[in-house]
């Protein structure tokens, strides 16, 4: 059911990219807190988030002094903007009560999403 897990726009999951990167080219790292006051959304809900974007190699966390911090697995030039994306909807809710037409056009929209990104790498968004 949709109301198990929230989803996320895509342009909050890139804002949550784009801050990690920004403080990674800076050479600092994110705090949870940090994030969730900069992208708006408790902790709770990013934190699931985050982890799909460690398992897909794109974030990294780091424990130091009892702390936990965040940066990206690479340099943001290696990182493109669909590989984000997919990693936040690997585990996206699929709506069930929406009827063959709605879903149709929602992978129609998803398609063109990516096409639209299609080689666009994070570094682009710093």
């Amino acid at each position: 059911r949709s109301g198990d897990k929230p989803m996320l726009e895509a342009s909050t999951t890139l804002l949550l990219a784009a801050r990690v990167a920004g403080a990674f080219k800076a050479g600092e790292t994110c705090t949870l807190h940090d994030l969730s006051q900069r992208v708006g959304i408790s902790a709770q809900v990013l934190t699931p988030l985050l982890d799909l974007l460690e398992s897909a190699g794109i974030l990294r966390h780091i424990e130091e002094n009892g702390a936990t911090t965040f940066t990206l697995a690479r340099p943001a030039e290696q990182i493109l903007l669909n590989d984000i994306l997919d990693a936040a909807r690997a585990e996206s809710p699929t709506p069930g009560d929406l009827g063959e037409k709605s879903l149709a056009l929602l992978d129609r929209l998803r398609h063109a999403e990516r096409q639209s990104l299609a080689n666009i790498s994070l570094a682009e968004l710093l």
